[in-house]
């Protein structure tokens, strides 16, 4: 209850100063702050969240056409020193198939706040499970 209050006050201090760019990014935190990250992820959007880039192509070419199979990744927001600009770590293993064991990958991704990626890294969130049971209990 006290996290939506906080997202409350700080959604009318935004209207209040009418920036879309500052309104954005105090909401992309104040979500962060109440949600968190899903941890599987299908591999479509992983293609769309550029996760595969760089690595090389014999280590994913089993799992790239199969965009409906999900991965698990780790998913934590860390520190970003330009102002108005986030960071995120993706870490998940790549089974290579064949008895060669897992390809673990651990990767940085450094997007504008109010970008496109920050829009699909958005839709990653998932709700706290407290807040489902209520919810469903209603």
């Amino acid at each position: 209850m006290a996290n939506q209050n906080n997202f409350i006050l700080f959604y009318l201090i935004c209207r209040k100063l009418k920036r879309k760019i500052f309104y954005f990014i105090l909401l992309l935190s104040v979500t962060k702050a109440i949600m968190g990250y899903t941890n599987w992820l299908m591999i479509s959007k992983m293609k769309d969240l550029d996760l595969f880039d760089n690595i090389s192509y014999k280590y994913i070419k089993d799992i790239i056409n199969d965009d409906d199979d999900d991965i698990e990744v780790e998913i934590k927001d860390i520190d970003c020193d330009r102002v108005a600009w986030c960071k995120t770590r993706f870490k998940f293993k790549i089974d290579l198939g064949s008895g060669n064991g897992n390809l673990k990958v651990e990767l940085e991704k450094e997007y504008n706040g109010s970008s496109q990626y920050a829009l699909m890294m958005l839709e990653l969130y998932e709700e706290d499970e407290e807040e489902e049971d209520e919810d469903s209990d209603q």
